[in-house]
């Protein structure tokens, strides 16, 4: 296992190596791209004419070893300060938007925050105006919240709101016995690779006093909300629109009865 690990991180430091390298070209005279995102398997660049991509692809293979491929051209992008995190589209009606490792959908997340996120995320980067922004924010959440009420009241399709996580060793093997994941898997029954799973809980109605239970009847309704704003807002403060106030005026009026959005 021990070599296994040595022979990734050694294809990744050679990876890097010349991805740097890529970069250090794109910003040549002859070149001219600015490269305004870099990640493990490629980059975005700037003020790229069709002649000079062909152009830069043909010097990475004589230059590097490396075959590369000219694989989109967006239209509205938005970069992330966390490693790997973009929102991009074509412009083209035809073509979803690509969404990149943005917070909350990963598949760990409740399929309902999932769902909420994408319909923001895809809305924010195909209208990316301030008005549209708020519009669509109002309406996707207003039926995330109904939606969120109906699993409750109703005790519908409850399992869209769980977390789940991987019990990554054996329970006998974790420093701490009262860890969240030892918890729950002894709960669930569950063993080394098994998928545990939880529910943002309100600790008046857990026996341990946690935010976090296996059962669906500890619910705690206003955590969800806010677990999901606050996915929102990283969202939100990446498209430049909005201040820091204008986030807290937003988030007042999103966690009351009504969603009805105005700043």
């Amino acid at each position: 296992m021990d070599a296994n690990y040595k022979v990734a991180e050694t294809i990744t430091a050679a990876g890097w190596l010349v991805h740097e390298d890529m970069i250090k070209l794109c910003s040549e005279e002859r070149i001219g791209f600015e490269v305004v995102f870099g990640f493990t398997d490629g980059i975005l660049v700037k003020n790229a004419t069709l002649d000079k991509i062909d152009q830069f692809i043909q010097e990475v293979k004589q230059s590097f070893n490396v075959e590369i491929e000219h694989k989109n051209r967006f239209l509205n992008t938005m970069i992330f300060p966390q490693l790997n995190r973009y929102l991009a589209w074509s412009g083209r009606q035809y073509e979803k938007p690509i969404i990149k490792n943005i917070d909350g959908m990963s598949k760990r997340s409740p399929k309902w925050v999932q769902k909420c996120i994408e319909k923001i995320a895809i809305s924010t980067i195909t209208n990316p105006a301030r008005e549209q922004i708020l519009k669509a924010v109002s309406s996707i959440l207003q039926e995330a919240f109904s939606e969120l009420d109906i699993c409750w009241n109703k005790q519908e399709n409850i399992h869209n709101l769980r977390f789940t996580s991987r019990v990554s060793q054996d329970l006998d093997e974790y420093k701490s016995q009262t860890c969240q994941t030892v918890i729950l898997a002894k709960e669930q029954g569950a063993a080394k690779d098994d998928v545990v799973f939880w529910y943002i809980a309100d600790p008046s109605r857990t026996p341990n006093d946690k935010k976090y239970s296996s059962y669906a009847t500890c619910i705690d309704l206003m955590g969800y909300k806010k677990w999901l704003w606050g996915k929102i807002k990283i969202l939100l403060s990446n498209t430049y629109y909005f201040s820091v106030d204008d986030l807290r005026i937003l988030e007042q009026n999103l966690l009351c009865s009504s969603v009805s959005i105005s700043i």
